[in-house]
């Protein structure tokens, strides 16, 4: 299987920063804004997304953890604890292939009054199997539906692969 580099440790870090800004230049009269990460690599974007939200100037960035069964999506529980009222919520993924688990994603939030509810991902892949889009995007790419997109986060060395 051959593996392509498709997104270096800067560039990952270049597109959250882009993103975070979008985030603060739309929301900006906002006291909280609440990222909301599918764990374990949605969770790791949110909290980097979060750390430039706040050197941006945000005043409070709130995370949470969604956990999700990815193999089992449809009897998928989560049940959110925050006071969302009038928030602003971004879910937040690495990937957006089928927009099946971004949907159940945003799922939990549903039933909160919130004040807007958005969604970003750092790559897009385009393959839609539901009505889902992001509206924060690193960066588009289009794939086969053979090949595979990896996202790696470690301190020193983030990277996004393309696996043929």
């Amino acid at each position: 299987m051959a593996k392509t580099k498709i997104l270096a440790h800067e560039q990952i870090g270049n597109k959250i920063r882009r993103m975070a800004y979008q985030i603060f230049e739309k929301h900006f009269e906002e006291q909280v804004i609440v990222l909301a990460g599918i764990a374990d690599r949605g969770y790791t974007l949110a909290l980097r997304i979060a750390g430039e939200l706040k050197k941006a100037g945000m005043p409070e960035v709130r995370l949470i953890e969604l956990k999700l069964d990815k193999q089992n999506l449809m009897t998928q529980n989560y049940q959110v604890q925050d006071n969302l009222d009038d928030k602003v919520v971004i879910v937040v993924d690495d990937v957006l292939n089928s927009g099946k688990t971004l949907l159940y994603g945003v799922k939990p939030f549903l039933s909160h009054p919130v004040k807007h509810l958005a969604t970003l991902v750092l790559i897009d892949r385009s393959h839609r199997q539901f009505p889902v889009h992001a509206d924060y995007v690193g960066m588009p790419m289009a794939t086969t539906l053979a090949q595979n997109i990896q996202v790696v986060f470690n301190d020193d060395e983030d990277a996004a692969w393309l696996e043929d």
